[in-house]
């Protein structure tokens, strides 16, 4: 397993953090009684997003990489995940349906 981990670039202990932080955020950010769905997302984005920018983003900040900043990462997984692709729309390095064609 470790080296499946490994050839996809991630870390265990990262993508725990995240997962963690993003099952955090899924039962906080949801209604009274969070779906099924909601917390399934909600803990995957986390996950993927803190083992994909846990290890990079601090260092963007000047901190170290650590499983606390992964954790955060992983709450935030979702609108980081958002503003990414809205960005991505932007610089158009993503299709957006609405652009005009003969840009």
């Amino acid at each position: 397993m470790e080296a499946l981990f490994a050839h996809l670039g991630l870390n265990p202990i990262d993508l725990l953090a995240g997962f963690s932080g993003g099952m955090v955020a899924a039962l906080l950010s949801a209604p009274s009684r969070p779906t099924a769905w909601g917390i399934f997302s909600a803990v995957i984005v986390g996950s993927l997003t803190a083992g994909y920018l846990g290890p990079v983003a601090p260092s963007y900040f000047g901190m170290k990489s650590s499983s606390g900043t992964s954790f955060v990462i992983g709450i935030a997984g979702i609108p980081i995940s958002r503003a990414l692709l809205n960005t991505m729309k932007r610089i158009r390095w993503m299709p957006n349906g609405t652009e005009s064609k003969g840009d």
